[in-house]
């Protein structure tokens, strides 16, 4: 009998070990995997800013606008996995890759905000940890039209009866409000009217976020804003379609309103 259950004994130690390498295995298998997405957001976010880069698109619009597409789509990715978005060197490259086409003069960017507000409202209803990371996203493109976008459309878009039954896009609703009224307080400010009428919608979390977002704003008073920011906004009617506030983007003067230079700070 001692020797059967020394025998079972052994048997279990040899499972259990045998456990253990397969989840090592595992875990430096993800490791190098992970260590791929760095590597190829790295390169996507190269291949429109780094060096001569900007020089070679410069001859063909075309082709820039192909490329910063795919840029684009390989940032916003990573909002299909809240595990990603844990990894702070994959965020911060997938933010790069977002806001590196928005960010670059002479091209249309029409495209690329109509795809962006699209990605940004799916990436709500995805990921748990996706509202901070859409937040950043806008910081990090707060000089073009991006954050007023989503704003309008989050107004358009978000209903009753959507919300009663998505409990975790409540949630993540929420978090983006205040995130983005904390974050960017002067677009927050100068867009109320497109972000008061959510009040009107039938859910308490929501109605809470606005006015802990209003709080926010009030709490923000005489802050430093992000840098490069100014007191005005691109102006468009919340009823205004994408395209016009993309060609605002691209340098239409007769679509900004009230920009005044050298406002870093919001007044009271």
């Amino acid at each position: 009998r001692g020797h059967g259950r020394g025998r079972g004994r052994g048997a279990a130690t040899a499972a259990g070990e045998e456990q253990d390498a397969a989840a090592e295995e595992l875990r430096e298998a993800q490791k190098a995997l992970d260590r791929q997405r760095v590597s190829v957001l790295d390169e996507l976010a190269n291949l429109l800013g780094k060096e001569g880069m900007p020089w070679l698109w410069s001859g063909d619009p075309g082709a820039w606008q192909q490329i910063a597409q795919r840029v684009s789509d390989g940032g916003f990715l990573i909002l299909d996995s809240g595990e990603l978005l844990k990894q702070r060197e994959i965020r911060q490259l997938a933010l790069r890759c977002i806001s590196e086409p928005l960010l670059q003069d002479g091209h249309q960017h029409s495209a690329l905000l109509v795809a962006g507000v699209s990605r940004l409202m799916h990436g709500l209803r995805g990921a748990e940890n996706s509202a901070n990371f859409i937040a950043e996203a806008l910081v990090q493109v707060h000089s073009t039209p991006l954050p007023r976008l989503m704003l309008v459309e989050l107004t358009q878009s978000v209903s009753s009866s959507e919300l009663s039954s998505q409990h975790a896009f409540q949630r993540a609703l929420g978090t983006f409000l205040v995130a983005i009224a904390e974050k960017l307080p002067h677009v927050v400010l100068a867009n109320i009217s497109v972000v008061l009428p959510l009040l009107d919608v039938d859910c308490y979390p929501l109605r809470n976020a606005i006015v802990e977002s209003i709080g926010a704003l009030l709490s923000r008073e005489g802050c430093k804003l992000p840098s490069g920011a100014r007191g005005g906004v691109v102006a468009a009617s919340a009823s205004g379609d994408a395209a016009s506030e993309g060609q605002a983007a691209d340098g239409s003067a007769a679509a900004v309103e009230g920009q005044g230079v050298g406002h870093e700070r919001i007044e009271p």
